[in-house]
């Protein structure tokens, strides 16, 4: 036989289940601006664009836990907290935020006959998102466990996130 270290006795053969759930949104509404440049050489053709858009970025964290103990004989028992949820981070937050979120790409073409070959690549980039990792609070305060804990603590942390894109394509004119 065993103890949790405070006082509990553990059965042998006793099953423990925990669950934490770390969850965001991020939805992004407005309008943007932009220039496109097109500078032609013979059958080659470049293209550059550069946009901006601004609006609200409506934003929502989420955080849930759950624990169970099934023991062999006797009763089971089950809290709403996980290890890294628990009672003081656990619920959902939300906020509204404006932002500016820039967009550059560039486009090379090579025209072939009625078509065109091209590739490209853009880069948009998303200043201030909720992101699921970085809501985890790694600090455990293992005194409390199941009681009131000063750790760990909830949480709304934002990171800059870069989305890359490269296109490849042909295009036929008629």
């Amino acid at each position: 036989q065993y103890t949790d270290g405070i006082t509990n006795p553990i059965l042998n053969g006793t099953v423990f289940t925990t669950q934490d759930t770390f969850g965001t949104k991020n939805i992004f509404h407005g309008g943007h601006l932009g220039l496109l440049s097109e500078v032609r050489a013979g059958r080659f053709s470049f293209n550059l664009l550069g946009k901006i858009a601004m609006g609200n970025m409506q934003q929502s964290t989420s955080t849930a836990g759950s624990y169970s103990e099934v023991p062999p004989v006797g009763p089971s028992f089950s809290e709403n907290r996980g290890i890294f949820a628990q009672s003081g981070n656990i619920g959902t937050i939300s906020r509204n935020r404006f932002s500016f979120l820039p967009e550059v790409g560039g486009k090379m073409k090579y025209r072939l006959g009625r078509g065109q070959f091209g590739v490209g690549y853009t880069l948009l980039v998303l200043p201030s998102v909720a992101i699921a990792t970085d809501q985890i609070d790694q600090n455990i305060d293992f005194l409390n466990i199941g009681g009131v804990m000063t750790a760990p603590s909830s949480r709304f942390t934002t990171d800059t996130y870069f989305l890359h894109g490269i296109d490849l394509g042909y295009t036929l004119q008629f």
